[in-house]
Formats: C-alpha cells, sequence, structure tokens
C-alpha cells in the first residue's frame, strides 16, 4: 500500500461515518436495494428475511440503472428537499464506492445552489465520481461562505489525489477560522502526500485545538519529510493520549526508532482505541526493527499470568515476529502451536538479507519450506540467494525444485532465474568497484533520483551476478593510496583510481545526458579497467523523461542498465 492509500484508509472510518450538515428528509426504502449486494448470475428464491441465507439471489442491473436514473431527475429538480433527499440516496447507494461518472454532469448546477447543505452534498458527490474537471469544479468550494461546504470540499479534493489541489490547500490553511474545516484542510494535504506542504503544516502544531494538533501530526507522518522528527518528537509527551499515540505512528512511519517504547505501549496496551492503531503500531514496530524493543516484548510474551489469547500478549508475538529477531524463536514456537512461525521466519529471512547475512536467510527460508513444502516462491527465493553466494550449483537445484512445485503457474520467474544463472557461470566473480552516477547535472535529474538509481543499480547488478564494491568515496579519496593527480582528470580516470584503491579489478561509473531537441535521456554505465583506465564496455538505456515519475520508474532503468551490462560481460567473456 502506497502512503496517500494508508492515510485515505486512516480517515475513511470518519468521512464514512461524518454527520451530515443538516437533517435531510428520509429517503424512501429503494424496491429491490438489497440485491444491490447480490453476486451476479444467481437468482433470490425467497424474500423471506427470515430465512438466511438465502439460497441464491440476482442483480437487475436494468433495475439498478432506473434507480440511478431517478437519482438524477431528482438532482435537477427545481425543489430543494427532492434535491437533498436525491443527493442523500445518491451518496447512500455508492458509500462504499465511487460514484458513476454518468452522475457527474447534473451535479454540477448544484455547486452553485443557494441551499448550502445542497451544495456540500453536491461537491462530496462529484468528488466520488473521478470526473475529470471534478478538482477544477471543486477548489473555488474552498472558499464557500458555508463551512459546511469547505469542509466536504477539502476532503473531496483528498480523496481524489490530484495534485492540483496543493496549492490552493496550502493557501487555505492561513485563511480558514473553523476548526473542523481546518481539520479536513490539513487532512487533504496529508492524503495528497506532497512535501511542499510540509513548511505551512509546521506552524499549526501548536495551535490550540488538539484536533488540529492530531490532524497536523498525522498529516506529517503520511507525507514523510523525516526532516519534522525533532518537530514530532515532544508530542509523545503532549497531555492528550491521543496526540501521543497519532507522534509515535507519525515518528515510526518516518523511522524513528526513540518512538519504540511508545509503539510498544499502543500495540500492547488494552486501552488503545481501537484494533487498527494496534495493528499499525505492531506492523511500524516490525518495519523499524528495533532491538531495544524485543526483551519488553519478550517479557510480556512470556508472562505467565497472561493467557496466550490474552490481548496484550497476542499482540507482543505478532510484533516478535514481524521484527524478526532470533531471540524471538522459542517463544513464537509455543505461542498456539506455532501459528505465527510463518510470519516469523519470512521477516527474519528478510532482515537477514538485509543486514547481507545470506546464509542466514537462507536457513530461514529453509524453514518456511518445512512448514509450507507447496509454496514454489521460497526454493526460488533460496535459489537467489545461493547464486549472490555464488554458489551455482545449490542455486540451480534450489531454481528446478521451485519449477517442480510451479503446477498452478508458467514458472516465468523460475526461467528467467535460472537463464541468469548461465551468465553468472561465464561472469567473472573478481570484485568491481561501483562508483555510481556522480557527474549527473542537477538541472537533469534530481538528487533523490540519483541517490536511488545508485542504490537500485547496485542491488540489480549483485542480483545478476556480479560482485559489487561500493567503496567509501571519502574514505578512498583520503587515503595515501589515491592520485589525485589522475584522478582529476576525468571521471574515467576517477574511477580508475578509486578501483585501484579498492584492489578492484575494474570500476562503474553512470553517466546521464539529454538528447538535444527532445524529452528523451540517456543513461550510459561504463565498465573501466582499473590498470588501464580504459572504458571498455558500456551499457545504454534511453527513457523519455516523463517517464521516471516514481521510484519503480528509477528502478526500472537501473534493472535495464544492470541487464545490458550483464549481457555484455558475458558476451566479452
Amino acid at each position: 500500500m502506497g502512503v496517500q492509500s494508508a492515510f485515505l484508509n486512516f480517515i475513511q472510518a470518519a468521512v464514512v461515518s461524518a454527520p451530515l450538515p443538516t437533517p435531510l428528509p428520509t429517503p424512501e426504502p429503494v424496491e429491490g436495494a438489497a440485491d444491490e449486494f447480490v453476486p451476479a448470475g444467481e437468482e433470490r428464491e425467497s424474500s423471506d428475511t427470515s430465512a438466511w441465507p438465502p439460497k441464491s439471489v440476482v442483480v437487475d442491473r436494468a433495475a439498478e440503472e432506473t434507480e440511478l436514473d431517478l437519482i438524477i431527475q431528482g438532482l435537477r429538480s427545481p425543489d430543494r428537499n427532492e434535491r437533498n433527499e436525491s443527493l442523500f440516496k445518491l451518496r447512500l447507494k455508492y458509500i462504499f464506492g465511487s460514484i458513476p461518472k454518468s452522475a457527474a454532469e447534473p451535479l454540477i448546477p448544484l455547486l452553485r445552489d443557494r441551499d448550502h447543505d445542497v451544495r456540500a452534498h453536491a461537491v462530496s458527490a462529484l468528488g466520488r465520481t473521478g470526473a475529470s474537471r471534478a478538482v477544477d469544479l471543486i477548489i473555488p468550494r474552498l472558499k464557500d461562505s458555508h463551512h459546511s461546504v469547505r469542509e466536504f470540499s477539502a476532503n473531496a479534493l483528498g480523496r481524489l489525489g490530484d495534485q492540483r489541489a496543493v496549492n490552493p490547500l496550502m493557501n487555505r490553511l492561513s485563511l480558514e477560522e473553523t476548526d473542523s474545516v481546518l481539520v479536513k484542510v490539513i487532512e487533504a494535504l496529508g492524503t495528497l502526500d506532497d512535501k511542499r506542504a510540509v513548511t505551512p503544516l509546521l506552524p499549526f502544531l501548536n495551535h490550540g485545538n488538539e484536533s488540529v494538533q492530531t490532524a497536523v501530526v498525522t498529516a506529517l507522518g503520511f507525507i514523510g519529510d523525516t526532516r519534522v522528527r525533532d518537530n514530532l518528537f515532544p508530542f509523545l509527551n503532549h497531555p492528550s493520549d491521543n496526540v501521543q499515540v497519532q507522534a509515535a505512528l507519525a515518528l515510526g512511519r518516518l523511522g524513528d526508532k526513540r518512538a519504540f517504547a511508545k509503539l510498544i505501549e499502543i500495540a500492547v496496551n488494552r486501552a488503545t482505541p481501537n484494533f487498527p492503531t494496534r495493528w499499525e503500531a505492531t506492523s511500524i514496530l516490525g518495519d523499524l526493527a528495533v532491538e531495544e524493543a524485543v526483551i519488553p516484548l519478550l517479557n510480556i510474551a512470556k508472562d505467565q499470568t497472561l493467557k496466550d489469547k490474552d490481548s496484550p500478549k497476542n499482540f507482543a508475538i505478532i510484533t516478535l515476529a514481524r521484527i524478526g529477531d532470533p531471540r524471538a524463536t522459542d517463544a513464537i514456537k509455543k505461542y498456539q502451536g506455532g501459528k505465527f512461525l510463518p510470519l516469523f521466519y519470512k521477516n527474519a529471512a528478510a532482515q537477514a538479507e538485509r543486514e547481507g547475512r545470506l546464509v542466514d536467510a537462507v536457513v530461514y527460508y529453509e524453514h518456511l519450506m518445512e512448514l509450507e513444502p507447496s509454496d514454489y516462491s521460497y526454493p526460488l527465493k533460496v535459489g537467489d540467494l545461493y547464486r549472490q553466494l555464488h554458489n551455482v550449483e545449490a542455486a540451480e537445484a534450489s531454481y528446478r525444485r521451485s519449477l517442480d512445485l510451479c503446477d498452478d503457474c508458467d514458472g516465468l520467474a523460475v526461467k528467467r532465474a535460472l537463464a541468469k544463472l548461465q551468465f553468472q557461470r561465464g561472469i567473472s566473480r573478481e570484485p568491481l568497484s561501483f562508483v555510481g552516477f556522480m557527474d549527473a547535472k542537477s538541472e537533469i535529474l534530481k538528487r533523490e533520483q540519483l541517490d536511488a538509481l545508485n542504490i537500485f543499480l547496485a542491488s540489480e547488478m549483485r542480483d545478476e551476478g556480479l560482485t559489487i564494491h561500493q567503496p567509501d568515496l571519502w574514505e578512498t579519496v583520503n587515503t595515501d593510496r589515491f592520485n589525485a593527480d589522475r584522478a582529476s582528470l576525468s571521471s574515467t580516470t576517477l574511477t580508475a583510481e578509486i578501483a585501484t584503491v579498492a584492489s578492484s579489478k575494474a570500476g562503474f561509473y553512470g553517466t546521464v545526458e539529454k538528447i538535444g531537441g527532445s524529452n528523451e535521456l540517456i543513461f550510459t554505465l561504463n565498465y573501466v579497467e582499473a590498470e588501464d583506465s580504459d572504458i571498455t564496455h558500456q551499457a545504454t538505456v534511453v527513457v523519455p523523461k516523463s517517464k521516471l515519475q516514481t521510484s519503480d520508474d528509477v528502478k526500472s532503468v537501473a534493472q535495464q542498465l544492470a541487464w545490458e551490462m550483464s549481457r555484455v560481460l558475458h558476451q566479452q567473456s
């Protein structure tokens, strides 16, 4: 789940259950409404609700369309009560989903209705249609004279997730005088996940209204700018328990391990407001993998005064399983017959892999293969690990075991892995230094894009079977062995010099340039022999700049460069 989705889930309950601005006429029961939840192609044999569940049911699509047409007609009615009732029916009918775009056009005139209730519900409904014009139509309603319309407008803009709303929402922060509207504006900015909002949001941490403070703390946690961690840290001691909880969750999302004690308290304390909050705390603790959290959690897990089904012990075990620390192995094995062992071994393997303990990761995956022997993904992963360990024979055996288990799939991932293994058989295992994209111009790519590209590329080249070493550049250039005069000549000689100091056969460095007269970028990965300072191999990828919007886009470039370089080196060998 992306951040935006997480934030939407977080506020969904409040949005769905939010009271209407003023009481609306109670709609008449809609005939056949229960059929809405009936699987397609089945028939309802009886309407007797005392016999449940019914044997079979059917959805009447024609009746649904007729009902929507009637609602749309009501939206066009000159009678205020009928318009209001139609809006209510529209929102109620699609409360858990999107409103059909066919309903968008009749909603537009209602945005200027004299009745503020009608305007508010029209804004909300329009936001649920996802219509392309919705954002531009709703933004002006942030200045509506009635607070309920502004509130519903901010909420709708957050739901739509369009970045065009960021500036209007930020502008509204300093103008809004109604706290309930301000909360919705802040929540929408958190949902839109744009770091431009961080600076204008920070002053509202000192707002006198607790709901506003809670909204800001939560939003900053979802936006993900780690620079605000020190701003949020004092809120762990806020007088309000709710603010404390949201501060701990926000700090956890931002990777601040100082929040671990509060997160443990949230996870295992029966007094924590709701189940999703406790569940999120366990997830964050697992992501943080805080070693200091293991002992306190183990103490709870081993507490003999608590039964296995007691909430604190249950959440402590789940959190330990998500952290994946080997010290928790025995406690997790003994708890409810090892119910959470698969979760534990998966996280333990992932943690070992992140720390470079590949042999330990293999052991954890082997435990998983014992527990779930029919899952072909585990031997596939073990094969990848053995390939990184340059144990080609063990890797091939694991891949073939995975292929044997893959009865209900085409085995494409396994076949690709076997193909990579064939490449690896012919590639030198001598260490190679990766310098990275060091001379790319800042106006071509953002700094964070370059950093991500370097991280992904080093990982992908290792995955292709290359023995990649990433020397500490600052430490390297300050050693006595480093020849600064030679290195200063060009990027090529600098890479060769770094590789020499690092005792590598060769080094890699990358360049990115804009192709003149186009919007395309050419990425080049250069292989430089350390001894001769010559570029002997190159891999290139051409990508439209517009296709570099997300981290997945950058990762795709890294994958293509790594694959092309491994192919070139294999051919040469």
